[in-house]
């Protein structure tokens, strides 16, 4: 039924037996999800050829002044471009003393400025990588 300037009127209803073409049962016998849509291990088998990570430990030298040291590592790998590079402490007391990122295929890794430990410093660095 239309009612005035051609919208449906909301109470408009059908009888369940009066609807033709329904199944017989819900779900359905023939209802499948399973041959249509990846599960998540077949998800995360192809994205283990596609994005990897790989992890790196560094040991920097010790920091006596207040400027900024920066160190490059390389972190080629054949057939991948590092995408996203993560510097963190690796058994430091002091924690969020690295800045890190990427350039082409190397990984610069600056302690902050102003950090002044007075011990041999190493860094963990994670890369992840997107496949060619």
């Amino acid at each position: 039924m239309v009612i005035g300037s051609n919208k449906a009127d909301i109470n408009h209803s059908h009888a369940w037996s009066t609807i033709t073409g329904k199944p017989s049962s819900f779900t359905p016998v023939s209802h499948t999800h399973d041959d249509r849509y990846y599960t998540e291990t077949e998800i995360n088998n192809k994205l283990k050829s596609i994005v990897i990570v790989k992890s790196f430990t560094i040991a920097l030298n010790k920091v006596t002044s207040l400027t900024e040291k920066t160190y490059t590592i390389d972190v080629s790998l054949s057939g991948y471009t590092p995408l996203i590079a993560i510097a963190t402490d690796y058994g430091n007391v002091d924690n969020n003393i690295f800045y890190c990122g990427i350039s082409g295929n190397k990984v610069n890794i600056a302690i902050k400025q102003g950090y002044t430990g007075n011990a041999a410093i190493q860094a963990h660095v994670g890369v992840m990588y997107l496949h060619n």
